[in-house]
């Protein structure tokens, strides 16, 4: 009988946070339908399609913090990630010719990779509604098939 050992690397971090993203959350397919070639060519966009980032169970006490002057949390702010345009987030499928525009519940637009206006942190649950709208980038905008990715960080203070 032989034995073998194979090393297992595991890392991770455990983290202090005033919320907990709902699972529902994380995980989200938003489906746009489909829209006619036309009416994005003639609008230049689609209309809005709304998704909610749910954050549940925050509390504004640390249970950790032995730093006198962290006596709470405060304040929270979301990052939406992007590592292509500054203004829109890309689309990988297809051409390219769309791109995605992400509007807070106040229709500001998101800049990915800029944090959102920060927010109080309030105990319970906190909706976060978005926006989401398709962009013409192309003057000859092909019919094709697309989809993206977008991720979101959560900032607490």
């Amino acid at each position: 009988m032989s034995t073998a050992v194979t090393p297992i690397k595991i890392g991770g971090s455990i983290v202090e946070t005033a919320c907990s993203i709902d699972m529902s959350s994380r995980d989200q397919t938003i489906d746009i339908g489909t829209l006619p070639l036309t009416q994005i060519r003639r609008n230049g966009e689609s209309s809005p399609h709304k998704f909610t980032i749910r954050l549940i169970n925050c509390s504004i006490e640390r249970t950790t913090s032995n730093d006198i002057n962290k006596l709470g949390w405060k304040y929270f702010h979301i990052t939406f990630e992007n590592t292509q345009d500054k203004t829109l987030v890309k689309d990988y499928g297809g051409s390219g010719g769309i791109a995605l525009r992400l509007n807070d519940q106040f229709n500001r637009i998101i800049i990915p990779d800029v944090p959102i206006p920060t927010q109080d942190i309030t105990q319970g649950i906190i909706n976060l509604n978005y926006q989401l709208t398709l962009i013409n980038r192309e003057e000859n905008l092909p019919s094709e098939l697309y989809y993206t990715q977008i991720r979101f960080k959560v900032d607490y203070d």
